[in-house]
C-alpha cells in the first residue's frame, strides 16, 4: 500500500447550516476566522469567512456558510 500525501491546507469549503447567526459567532469568536463577504443567491443567504493567511492576509474565502 502507498502512503497518501498530506493536505497542506483547505479552500473553497462550503457547509449548509440551519443558523447562521449561531455559525458566525462559533467560527469567528471561538475558531478566529473574519467575515469577508456575504450575499444573497437564488437558494438562499450565503457568508464567506476567511483564516489569517500570515501577517493579517485574507482570501476571498476558504469557507462559507
Amino acid at each position: 500500500m502507498t502512503e497518501s500525501s498530506r493536505p497542506t491546507g483547505l479552500n473553497h469549503l462550503v457547509i449548509n447550516v440551519r443558523n447562521m447567526e449561531e455559525t458566525h459567532r462559533f467560527w469567528t469568536e471561538m475558531l478566529g476566522f473574519q467575515k469577508v463577504g456575504a450575499g444573497e443567491f437564488g437558494f438562499g443567504e450565503m457568508q464567506f469567512y476567511s483564516a489569517d493567511h500570515g501577517g493579517g492576509r485574507l482570501s476571498h474565502h476558504d469557507i462559507a456558510f
